[in-house]
């Protein structure tokens, strides 16, 4: 009797009923392992939901408090420290640091901006914050430590649009110091480079009125 031929239709046939019964059979062999990870699954679906839920609650009611708080300081630092993680949170330690400069309280305003910094580095308000820590050194007569600040923000966010104020800062300071030549080389790249900036209009003056006190120097000493 002739070998009966197995048509490629059959071996096809035959090769996924076996691919379903060994898949079966893995199954039932492993099923409690199977269940385990489908009720991991679903706790941890639940337990990303309910964060999701909390956070978004957290969110609310920081920015109702935010809202409500004003000039309070006290409350903008409990926001700070009670919603670290909401959006109200770096809002209300920036405002606290610019009521406390208001308030002449120096020390307290540079720690606040300072940790602006530190927390929130890459934050859309980060260079108001170093710009903060500078005049915190100005209103302290550290013209020195302004400047830094200031050039600090020139370099690090050179994109904002506080530059051509800090660089305008800069020259001030360097008033203050008596580097007269270094602030009139500020006040021209403003004029240069941010001609429609505010501070365009301030850089001339400033600009003149070093161009006559060096005129009236020469005369002096003549």
């Amino acid at each position: 009797m002739g070998k009966v031929k197995i048509t490629r239709k059959q071996m096809r046939h035959d090769g996924l009923v076996d691919a379903v019964s060994s898949t079966s059979l893995h199954l039932q062999k492993y099923r409690h392992l199977y269940i385990a990870l489908a009720v991991l699954v679903v706790v941890i679906l639940l337990g990303l939901g309910l964060l999701r839920f909390r956070v978004a609650g957290q969110s609310r009611q920081a920015a109702s408090l935010l809202a409500r708080s004003r000039e309070n300081i006290f409350e903008l630092e409990n926001i700070y420290r009670n919603y670290p993680h909401t959006k109200s949170a770096p809002l209300a330690l920036l405002r606290g640091a610019e009521i406390l400069y208001r308030q002449d309280k120096l020390t307290e305003a540079r720690e606040h901006f300072s940790l602006f910094l530190k927390e929130y580095p890459a934050h859309s308000l980060a260079p108001a914050a170093r710009m903060g820590i500078g005049y915190c050194a100005e209103a302290a007569g550290k013209w020195e430590e302004a400047l830094r600040e200031y050039q600090a923000l020139e370099r690090d966010f050179g994109h904002s649009y506080l530059v051509a104020e800090a660089i305008f800062n800069q020259g001030r300071c360097r008033e203050k110091l008596g580097r007269f030549q270094d602030a009139a080389d500020a006040y021209r790249e403003i004029i240069q480079i941010y001609r429609q900036s505010a501070f365009s209009n301030l850089a001339r003056e400033r600009l003149v009125e070093l161009q006559s006190r060096s005129r009236e120097k020469e005369t002096t000493l003549k």
